[in-house]
């Protein structure tokens, strides 16, 4: 039983670390984009992001993924050590439309995790998304970096 009990305990340590190894990854010669996000004044955890991600073709399913990593800027105190780093994962479909979500890779038994959706499309080289309502309504532009 106290065998069972110390594995329980060691099971979120175990998990945590490996959450890494589950993210998307594309290629480093893929279109690199990013930007920074508006706030949205007055609610809680919705603070300005930046984001850093990627955008290529899968070579497998011929899909548009995209792939990186977002951080807020200035997170409140209780989410501090929760959105130093946040995944970015989604796909452009044939119209141009792009969806992204931001999350957190890790374990749901450490509590709540962070969670975004953002919709948009693309326009030029760039990406213009919003996070649809009833959630925090920021927007971005991604461009290409540099």
């Amino acid at each position: 039983m106290r065998s069972l009990l110390l594995a329980a305990a060691c099971l979120p340590l175990a998990l945590a670390g490996c959450s890494d190894q589950f993210a998307p990854v594309l290629p480093q010669d893929a279109q690199q984009l990013s930007g920074i996000s508006d706030a949205a004044p007055g609610i809680a955890g919705c603070g300005a992001m930046t984001f850093d991600i990627r955008h290529a073709v899968s070579p497998i399913s011929d899909v548009d993924r995209i792939a990186g990593r977002a951080r807020m800027v200035d997170p409140p105190a209780g989410l501090a050590n929760k959105t130093d780093s946040l995944w970015v994962e989604g796909y452009m479909d044939r119209d141009e439309m792009v969806q992204i979500e931001v999350r957190e890779l890790r374990p749901y038994i450490l509590g709540p995790r962070v969670y975004t959706l953002w919709r948009g499309y693309k326009e030029g080289e760039s990406f213009v998304l919003a996070e649809p309502q009833p959630s925090c309504g920021r927007r971005v532009i991604l461009a290409a970096a540099g």
